[in-house]
Formats: structure tokens, sequence, C-alpha cells
């Protein structure tokens, strides 16, 4: 009888233990989870940032070429010409950041949804497990009979 005592405790103390990981897991799942989205929202508001000062250079653009068709002085023009070259390459840049922005966004949600995929096999596995444990335990039980 006492063989038996110590068995249970030995599988309630193992049970408690893979609960205590699935816990821990579950924990770090949502932790990454929560700095996801705060990571996402960020992202979210610099390209909102950059799609206004993309806005305000293109406005910019359209008065330096408006600027341009009415001045006659040639080293005027050249000097604005290369203004909107700089805010077209400005521009290229922004929206190159803005790419991998998205890209790095869409890359941290396919980790998390494998983080989410890889927790539920372990709670899919951690269920199986207490079934097994469960049979294990009422067919080594004492009161179990056997045909």
């Amino acid at each position: 009888m006492e063989a038996n005592i110590r068995e249970d405790n030995v599988w309630t103390v193992q049970e408690l233990k893979e609960e205590c990981r699935v816990m821990e897991l579950e924990q770090d799942v949502h932790i990454v989870e929560d700095s996801l989205i705060v990571q996402h929202k960020a992202l979210r508001e610099e390209v909102a940032k950059k799609d206004a000062k993309i806005v305000d250079m293109e406005q910019e653009i359209c008065a330096l070429e408006t600027a341009l068709r009415d001045h006659s002085h040639m080293t005027e023009l050249e000097e604005l010409v290369g203004v909107v070259h700089q805010k077209d390459e400005r521009i290229e840049e922004l929206e190159e950041a803005l790419r991998e922005s998205v890209h790095i966004t869409a890359e941290r949600e396919i980790v998390l949804q494998q983080e989410e995929s890889r927790r539920k096999q372990m709670m899919e596995k951690v269920s199986n497990f207490s079934i097994l444990n469960f049979m294990n335990a009422f067919v080594l039980s004492p009161n179990c009979t056997t045909m």
C-alpha cells in the first residue's frame, strides 16, 4: 500500500511539474503576443507618420515643379531640380523603410502563429499524457480487477 501511495505522489509531482511547464509556456506566448501587439502598434504609427511625410514631400515637389515652370533663370531651375531629386530619393528611402516595416511585421506575425501552433501541440500532448497517466493509475490501482 505504501508503495502505491509513493507512486501516486510521484505521478502527482510529475503532473504538477508538467502543468507548471505548460503554464510557463503559455505565459511566454502571452508575453510574446503582447510584445508583438505593442511593436505592431508602433509600426503602424511609424507608417502613418511616414505617410504624412510623404504627402508633405509630394506637395513640396508639386510646389517646386510649379516654381520650375515659373522661373526663367537656369541656375535657379537647376537648384530646384536638385531639390526635387533629393525629395524623390527621400521618398524612395521612406517607401523602402515602409516596405521593411511591413515585412518585419509579417515575419513577427508568422512567428506568433508558429508559437500558437506549438502551444496548441503542447496542450494536446499534455492532455494525452494526462489521459495516459489516468489510465495507468487506474490499471495500477489495487482496486482494479482485470480478467
